[in-house]
């Protein structure tokens, strides 16, 4: 098998139309990994590709680095490095195996410029003999893969004339390589940003210096300053401020989303209802089976603080339970919990309600009291001692302080979690539990991580959220079940963990380099009916849906036009109370 390594940097046009070669689809021994560099923000990895292809996020800069984690991933037992902006001929394969064949470990190939201008054309003669400039990148390097690690691969160390340094190593090791004479198509765009004689006389004294052994940060420095490159810049804003202030709401999926709304109105004192909207879920068809389903959607408030509750409904299509009954430590979301700043006061008051539950008491786990209930769909509820309160109100609890959330690899769930959302590690214990034993799979031996995000630094409604925690659950005597497997999202149970952030971009270019990338953007701002911001979402290790969203607006006053504006504020800075008290003017006091 033959692997094309393409390292990357913001190269969309380019990787378009090189991947759209028709003998690079029709290929069947071969692999394309386009190596994309953690600065890479044009959303190359949405381009669309055959199954030959895939996307590689590297976790360092410069195209060494780039070329020796995609080699190091490569099956092939030939490397081809061909850059983003080079278009090889169709008989690019054919010509490299033909070659080693002929007893040769690795070569290159001529080329001409896809400008057909008199001195462009001179350039190119050097390309197809042995010279002072062989070697250069350009000139598709392809080598045998143990003869490329034998050698070392490429220096890491040399940003610059990475290409020049590894041909300097084949030659001393004496490597046979021919040059072929089949010409590749090289972007001249570097002479369309500066003129012929800058690039050329600049070229002759960067591989010079080189070659007198003048150190790589320098020369890169000096490249930089000699060359134009305005074609690699970011094309979007420069980076911004990452920041989690908090979770925003849990999702969730039911029949009846007014009857939901009412019953954790009343209950549990989500009665700030900050949106109410039917329309399609466009975007999420990669979790609906394809189909675009038409939804009614509503988010809840508590004000005495935490995050909220977005009750989900499908209009067109009858929404499917679990295969199997959910138990503790199956793969996804087990238990929501919400905060109380007096738990036996809310105890007494809920079982005054006769909400039902889940055993009779409050219990006390490592310093933590809380009790478990159950809503009428079975969605199970834990009531959490916890300090935080915004406001008053009369609601016996507050909004939600985070999840359980059931995992099957406790290290690589850690790291997605505290990588990625800044939470810390606050109790990581292994047994079996007493405040689980009267929950469903709860006599289980188990290993749970507490997580901690306490938002020191926050901005928007942070301050009304507060702090949050995930419980991560790794049940260690049975196999766990992924709760939404076979089902679609927005069938019933929870649906996602909802964060809100800002700095989507930083997120987004963060979660590529763990490797776990958002499968949905909405890239510019969404309408949520009176709400509007931006969305995404990303998969946790066992495939459980986070979601994040950038509130760029939400609604005091929808007939006289008065929002909050979010999109223009500086952050990370909360907004003031009295702003979000506001919020009070949404209270809904019946049912709908």
């Amino acid at each position: 098998m033959i692997s094309i390594v393409i390292p990357a940097h913001n190269e969309h046009s380019n990787l378009r139309k090189l991947l759209e070669k028709p003998f690079l689809k029709a290929a069947s021994d071969l692999e394309i990994i386009v190596a994309l560099s953690p600065g890479n923000n044009d959303g190359s990895e949405q381009i669309p590709v055959s199954t030959a292809v895939q996307f590689l996020n590297c976790s360092g800069m410069g195209r060494a680095v780039q070329m020796n984690q995609a080699a190091l991933k490569a099956k092939g037992d030939i490397l081809v490095f061909l850059h983003a902006d080079v278009l090889p001929p169709d008989s690019l394969v054919i010509d490299i195996e033909r070659t080693l064949n002929e007893s040769y470990d690795a070569g290159f190939f001529s080329y001409r410029f896809d400008r057909d201008t008199y001195y462009l054309k001179i350039n190119a003669l050097f390309t197809a003999n042995d010279g002072f400039f062989t070697g250069g990148g350009d000139q598709c390097l392809f080598i045998r893969k143990s003869v490329f690690w034998e050698l070392g691969g490429f220096d890491a160390r040399q940003v610059i004339m990475e290409d020049f340094e590894f041909f300097d190593r084949m030659k001393k090791q004496k490597v046979p390589y021919k040059i072929i004479k089949n010409d590749l198509i090289v972007s001249a765009r570097k002479y369309q940003n500066n003129s012929y004689l800058r690039i050329n006389l600049s070229n002759l004294m960067l591989l010079s210096l080189y070659k007198l052994g003048y150190p790589a940060t320098r020369l890169k420095s000096l490249h930089n300053k000699l060359i134009r490159t305005p074609y690699q810049k970011s094309i979007h804003p420069p980076k911004q401020e990452k920041t989690v202030n908090g979770i925003q709401q849990i999702g969730l999926g039911v029949k009846n989303a007014k009857k939901v709304f009412n019953w954790y109105r009343k209950n549990l004192g989500f009665d700030i209802l900050v949106f109410e909207d039917e329309s399609t879920a466009d975007l999420m068809t990669r979790y609906t089976n394809g189909k675009i389903f038409e939804r009614y959607a509503l988010l809840a408030l508590n004000l005495k603080g935490g995050g909220g509750l977005e009750v989900w409904q499908y209009k067109n299509r009858e929404p499917k339970h679990p295969a199997n009954p959910i138990e503790l430590g199956d793969l996804g979301i087990n238990i929501m919990k919400i905060r109380s700043v007096a738990l036996d006061q809310t105890h007494r008051e809920l079982k005054k309600q006769i909400v039902p539950m889940v055993g009779d008491s409050i219990r006390i786990d490592h310093e933590t009291s809380s009790f478990f209930l159950s809503d009428p769909w079975n969605n199970l509820i834990q009531i959490v001692q916890d300090p935080h309160c915004y406001s008053e109100t009369k609601s016996p609890t507050g909004g939600i302080l985070g999840a359980v959330i059931g995992v099957s690899d406790m290290e690589k769930s850690i790291s997605f979690y505290t990588g990625l959302f800044d939470y810390e590690v606050l109790k990581d214990r292994t047994g079996i539990f007493n405040d689980f034993i009267d929950l469903p799979g709860g006599k289980n031996r188990f290993r749970r991580v507490l997580l901690r995000n306490s938002a020191k630094k926050v901005g928007g409604f942070g301050e009304l959220l507060g702090s949050s925690e995930i419980e991560l659950l790794q049940v260690l005597d049975r196999t766990p079940l992924k709760i939404y497997k076979d089902r679609l999202w927005g069938d019933l149970g929870f649906i996602h963990l909802c964060f809100d952030i800002h700095g989507m971009d930083v997120f987004r270019q963060e979660a590529s380099l763990i490797n776990q990338g958002f499968t949905v953007d909405s890239a510019e701002s969404f309408d949520m009916g009176e709400a509007a911001g931006r969305f995404s979402y990303v998969e946790d290790p066992d495939g459980t849906l986070i979601e994040l969203v950038e509130t760029h607006k939400v609604p005091i006053v929808k007939s006289l036009g008065i929002y909050i504006n979010l999109k223009k504020r500086k952050q990370p800075r909360p907004l003031s109370r009295w702003l979000v008290r506001t919020l009070k003017v949404h209270r809904v006091h019946k049912d709908l």
